[in-house]
């Protein structure tokens, strides 16, 4: 991986993360949502990179879930219950889709960069820290 795209992505991905957590402590929803959405775009570009070098199909598979995860992630201004319902089970699916792909980062499958792994399982922990926090109230 380019050490330009790696340094470029380390620190977009630090900057997201950081607006994910403040979003998730502060219980403000279309931040976290807002920090997801921008988190998602690092894994897209770093997918499409990937492919370009490599030409593996699996690279595609990868992007689609992230760009799905970003469509689903985009904040939306509805308060009603079926959105309340539906964004659990949207932060389900975002915990899911990252922690799997931060245990395919850090099992070394691919080549790349183990920060952005653990950035992954960050996510997950962001996104199972609200999950949980929702359902005790």
């Amino acid at each position: 991986m380019l050490p330009t795209f790696e340094i470029f992505g380390s620190i977009a991905g630090v900057s997201f993360l950081t607006v994910i957590s403040y979003g998730a402590l502060t219980e403000n929803k279309k931040l976290l949502s807002l920090g997801v959405c921008l988190f998602s775009i690092i894994p897209i570009t770093g997918e499409v990179y990937l492919y370009l070098l490599s030409d593996h199909s699996i690279h595609l598979f990868f992007l689609l879930i992230f760009l799905i995860q970003m469509m689903i992630s985009l904040p939306i201004n509805s308060s009603s219950k079926s959105s309340i319902y539906l964004s659990k089970k949207i932060r389900l699916a975002i915990l899911v889709f990252n922690l799997l792909h931060g245990f395919l980062i850090l099992s070394v499958l691919f080549n790349i960069p183990l920060q952005f792994g653990f950035m992954h399982l960050v996510v997950a922990l962001t996104m199972l820290y609200t999950i949980v926090k929702t359902n005790q109230k």
